[in-house]
């Protein structure tokens, strides 16, 4: 099945959340997806890196996007592991895999990199 972004987005409506945070979709394919995220000012914790949640925020879009490449999806759980750290103005990149699909359900794979391929993360 070919898939392309214009499919994916009408299949997805908009997204105020990854609107607001400037995440914005790459590329798709058949339970694929890249999104990317310049980490922001405001993204910053006190230790002076990339806040967990604005991390699993892109994770989360990405198989969101990913699993809408297919069919329309609500996650029911989620799960991340932080790997590494990010800063003020990296550029992030999640790809998402849809791993299993379901009647109703699917299980993704999501791994995030920075710009220097550095993994930061691993979702399901």
């Amino acid at each position: 099945m070919a898939v392309d972004l214009e499919s994916v987005l009408a299949r997805m409506g908009p997204d105020p959340y990854a609107l607001h945070h400037d995440i914005c979709i790459l590329a798709v394919g058949e339970g694929l997806a890249r999104v990317q995220l310049t980490v922001p000012s405001w993204a910053e914790n006190a230790v002076g890196v990339c806040h967990g949640g604005a991390i699993f925020s892109l994770a989360d879009f990405a198989q969101a996007v990913a699993c809408h490449t297919i069919d329309r999806e609500i996650a029911m759980q989620g799960s991340i592991n932080w790997i590494g750290s990010a800063r003020v103005g990296d550029t992030l990149v999640a790809e998402a895999r849809v791993l299993h699909v379901g009647r109703r359900t699917f299980v993704t794979s999501v791994e995030v990199h920075d710009q220097r391929g550095r993994r930061v993360a691993q979702a399901t």
